[in-house]
């Protein structure tokens, strides 16, 4: 063992998606045998759920994982409300293994054209909600350079619900924030649920938000609605061989009207999206 996938390294190091995926993947073998060690000498269930409150990146604030024999979700309410990993247990596999921009030492270097420097203001975790102006480019968003609307992004959600029946698990997340109004400076409350839905291996996601009381309402939400658009982040990883990876959607609009891959910045809006890995057999 060395340490070259925890820094950025001699020769790439956690740049390197591969030494990544590894480091998962023996944390992650490592719970499938203590679950298995539990059922063998403990007769605890192979099938089991359960949801932890834990300061797991010990930042003094409380983290929620939701685990079972198939899936673990870690979830950071006070940074945005967000998953920050989503192990897929059968195949020792964590699809949120994506990679923050942060700021590195030899950014600094006068060799370095800065343009070429992305860096992102907050983690790449499923769940970030962004409030943008509807007339902002791809590229604004893929290099983190446009402004933010509300409060959700990176604000902290409470826990106002969080339990479990039998094989299921059910949490719920709030936020009461604000949304700038796109043509002044006057901020409306707003409220945000987030509930997070897991049974066996499906985990369905539901958002609701609304608005509370305003004066000039029904003028107010038009001139909202028209001209600022909610995105909802949903970042994964997929480490298998590139050229036996598929997807599919009929509703991603390509840049200049040509297939581009899935680093590439492209449009998508609609319900439906797969994509499937044909390394690990998994989608």
């Amino acid at each position: 063992q060395c340490n070259d996938s925890y820094w950025h390294g001699l020769f790439g190091g956690v740049y390197l998606q591969f030494l990544r995926f590894a480091v998962y993947a023996h944390l992650i073998n490592a719970e499938n045998i203590i679950d298995s060690l539990n059922s063998e000498f403990y007769s605890i269930a192979n099938k089991y759920i359960s949801i932890t409150p834990i300061d797991f990146n010990k930042d003094s604030k409380m983290d929620v994982i939701i685990e079972s024999d198939i899936l673990n979700l870690y979830i950071n309410p006070s940074d945005g409300g967000t998953i920050f990993e989503l192990d897929y247990k059968p195949k020792s596999y964590n699809l949120l293994n994506t990679l923050t921009r942060w700021p590195e030492a030899y950014h600094d270097s006068n060799e370095i054209d800065k343009d070429e420097v992305m860096v992102d203001r907050y983690k790449k975790s499923m769940l970030r909600m962004r409030f943008f102006q509807n007339d902002i480019s791809l590229k604004q968003l893929e290099t983190d350079q446009y402004y933010e609307f509300g409060t959700f992004t990176d604000g902290e959600f409470k826990v106002i619900r969080n339990e479990k029946d039998g094989k299921s698990a059910i949490l719920e997340l709030e936020h009461f924030g604000t949304v700038k109004d796109p043509e002044s400076d006057e901020r409306y409350p707003c409220r945000i649920l987030k509930i997070i839905e897991v049974e066996e291996n499906q985990i369905v996601i539901t958002i609701k938000g609304n608005f509370q009381k305003i004066s000039g309402e029904e003028k107010v939400l038009k001139r909202i609605l028209e001209k600022l658009y909610l995105g909802v982040d949903l970042p994964f990883f997929f480490n298998g061989d590139p050229n036996k990876f598929e997807w599919e959607s009929n509703q991603v609009l390509f840049l200049k009207g040509k297939k581009s891959p899935l680093l590439k910045p492209f449009e998508y809006s609609g319900h439906h999206f797969k994509a499937y890995d044909e390394s690990y057999k998994l989608n």
